[in-house]
């Protein structure tokens, strides 16, 4: 019968030592896995980031500011070279269109000639056409 109480105990030692340092080692085990892949993704977020540091900190150069002042100021150059191009041009057409409307308005008789004889042209082509 003493064999059987120990055997009793050992069944109730096996269950608890299951229980307790099986699944405690498990679930520790999972927890850390589980914190290790979240380690990983933010030493690869953060070596991102320190690539962008140094790409920020690298354009703060006194070579790569000066190189980007000159760039700089060059596009403000050309942008200021074709705005007052763009401007004349407005400015030349502005004044085309006042002397053209000038012009029409001056030579109205003629116009009205021409537009007589055009109409005149297509009524005899009418004819022609229909007859």
């Amino acid at each position: 019968m003493d064999s059987v109480e120990n055997f009793k105990e050992d069944i109730k030692l096996v269950n608890e030592f299951s229980s307790t340092f099986l699944d405690t080692t498990r679930i520790t085990t999972q927890k850390a896995r589980i914190t290790l892949d979240n380690l990983e993704k933010s030493i690869s977020e953060e070596q991102t980031n320190k690539s962008i540091l140094l790409t920020i900190s690298n354009s703060l150069s006194e070579t790569q500011l000066l190189s980007l002042t000159k760039d700089t100021e060059h596009l403000n150059n050309q942008l200021s070279e074709k705005y007052n191009e763009y401007v004349s041009i407005i400015q030349d057409n502005t004044k085309y269109i006042v002397e053209i409307a000038n012009t029409i308005r001056i030579k109205q008789v003629e116009i009205q000639k021409v537009l007589d004889s055009i109409k005149n042209i297509e009524n005899i082509l009418d004819k022609q056409n229909n007859g």
